[in-house]
């Protein structure tokens, strides 16, 4: 049954992707030109840092405080494993 679906519908997918294949080829290059100017003029604004306002200032300063201090977790050296001893070595609940 889905063959016969097919081979009836299949003229009208292969008219439909050439249509939509032919259309998507010419819309391609103005599509592009559209992209690169709305890139280049949207782009983000880069600010000095004395010109941030007092919020961005705040933020940066919390960001850089959050990262100085898990590099400094992570500089820390790791205790030595030491070995525990169990009191009920039976393992029949498992």
């Amino acid at each position: 049954m889905p063959f016969l679906f097919f081979l009836f519908f299949s003229p009208i997918l292969i008219l439909l992707m050439v249509v939509l294949l032919f259309t998507l080829r010419i819309l391609a290059v103005p599509l592009l030109i559209l992209f690169f100017i709305l890139m280049f003029t949207r782009r983000r604004q880069h600010y000095s840092r004395s010109q941030w306002t007092q919020q961005q200032q705040w933020q940066h300063y919390g960001r850089s405080e959050y990262r100085q201090h898990h590099h400094d977790q992570r500089q820390k050296q790791r205790k030595n494993a030491r070995d525990v001893k169990v009191q009920d070595d039976d393992w029949s609940d498992f």
